[in-house]
């Protein structure tokens, strides 16, 4: 009996589908799923009541998210993979899958396909779990996009480890490989920062590079498959699809690091101009973005600018931030720059604590610490790199500034749960007053010339 050709996408969807359902089926990966659903969930409770004066939950919701997957799925989803993709050596059907398989590279990208949505079902499960704990549990706080942002942040990653688990699989023929990945992931995790930044998949300006090696592994690991069913060499377009796709993502990791983490980046360059420079004016602008763009704000445009740090650290910063920005908004418009600033080694997750907690505009991004010693705005200010909460600084017409203090008050003992929707509508309040007398401030040595060139 002619056996059908598989290369058309119907037939690529198809098979997808079928390993899809089969990998879904898997008890070990309903068991991974439920139990990250129920681990992100736990971690999610526990991170609001290790911080019981969050004034919204949103923001720790995808922050926590992110977390707990980048600590179980991550780690898990290599074994499971793995198993996964030697199912018919492990039922005893391997030559026969192998003597005449609908066409081997389609056979390969369609397993990866399925491993791949799988994995990020899972991760969106996780992020539904947060979200039914948050509408339970930390109201008035129900909205679902935090959570879900959270989860879709480890899509790169996933490609990643998916394609490198796939690949190592079929080379190997072992499923013990993916304990093998598991350790290298958890090296990585470990590592921190005594690695280099290109090798820390986690990073956010890496995921792209990542995700593209990650496509890398299956080009060689459809080859692989094929040589194995022909008992030839390794197929030679699908070695230079691999090939082509790792020069792409070293040269995108090159790139990552000379824009971002390089000391001698424009971005670094910029920053060290602002810690060294007697006066800010004129250096505040060619600061980057967390989005990597350079800022538009100008500190001449209002008659003080004032700096609102945040960080990883303490995610809870970054919905204070967006509090004082709408107080400042509504006391004094323009009058007053306010300029956000986020200080930590991921702009990303600078990015996505912004979004989830709404603050408007462009956010300074400070260049991460060199050998842990702060650096650009944060050192100016003298803002501890481990920021609890939210610090403020301001920056006067004539050049001058006063340092960054802590713009929430902490009580040593706190009852209830969080969200705290009156602390946030008092620190609304309070805002409204201290920027009037900022402004007031700041348009008095305006008045009397003291401007700074």
């Amino acid at each position: 009996m002619a056996v059908r050709k598989m290369g058309s996408p119907s037939q690529f969807a198809s098979l997808t589908v079928i390993e899809l359902r089969l990998t879904l089926r898997a008890k070990a990966w309903r068991i991974l799923t439920w139990m990250c659903a129920l681990v992100t969930a736990a971690i999610y409770g526990l991170m609001a009541l290790k911080t019981p004066y969050a004034l919204s939950m949103q923001a720790l919701a995808g922050f926590s998210v992110r977390m707990a997957l980048e600590g179980v799925l991550l780690l898990v989803s290599p074994l499971l993979v793995c198993a996964c993709a030697l199912r018919e050596k492990q039922a005893g059907m391997e030559e026969i899958v192998l003597s005449k398989p609908p066409s081997s590279p389609t056979l390969v990208w369609s397993r990866f396909a399925a491993f791949y949505l799988a994995a990020m079902l899972t991760a969106l499960l996780c992020g539904a779990a947060v979200w039914l704990v948050q509408i339970v549990f930390f109201r008035p706080d129900l909205s679902a996009a935090p959570a879900l942002r959270g989860a879709l942040s480890m899509a790169m990653p996933l490609l990643f480890v998916c394609g490198f688990s796939l690949s190592a699989a079929l080379y190997t023929r072992s499923p013990l490989a993916g304990g093998l990945i598991t350790g290298i992931v958890l090296g990585i995790r470990g590592g921190g920062d005594s690695l280099a930044h290109a090798a820390r998949l986690t990073l956010t300006p890496y995921h792209p590079a990542y995700g593209v090696l990650g496509l890398a592994f299956v080009a060689l690991a459809a080859g692989v498959w094929k040589a194995n069913r022909d008992r030839g060499r390794i197929a030679g377009p699908w070695v230079i699809v691999a090939s082509i796709a790792v020069c792409v993502s070293l040269l995108m990791m090159r790139s990552t690091t000379s824009q971002w983490y390089s000391l001698s980046s424009e971005y670094r360059s910029a920053s060290d101009a602002i810690t060294a420079s007697k006066s800010l004016l004129k250096d505040v602008r060619s600061l980057v973005t967390v989005s990597g763009r350079r800022t538009t704000k100008d500190p001449r445009t209002g008659v003080a600018t004032l700096f609102a740090f945040y960080s990883s650290a303490s995610p809870q910063g970054a919905t204070e931030v967006a509090t004082l920005q709408r107080a400042c908004r509504d006391a004094v418009g323009t009058l007053i720059l306010f300029v956000p600033v986020y200080v930590g080694e991921d702009p990303g997750i600078g990015e996505g604590l912004a979004r989830d907690a709404e603050i408007q505009g462009d956010v300074i991004s400070n260049p991460p610490p060199d050998s842990d010693e702060i650096a650009g705005l944060a050192k100016r200010f003298a803002v501890d790199r481990h920021l609890v909460g939210a610090s403020a600084g301001i920056l006067w017409p004539d050049g001058a500034i006063a340092f960054a203090a802590q713009i929430l008050a902490l009580p040593e003992t706190v009852t209830g749960r969080p969200p705290r929707t009156g602390w946030n509508k008092a620190l609304y309040s309070q805002g409204l007053i201290a920027f009037k007398e900022v402004a007031k401030r700041g348009q008095a040595l305006a008045d009397a010339g003291r401007i700074a060139p």
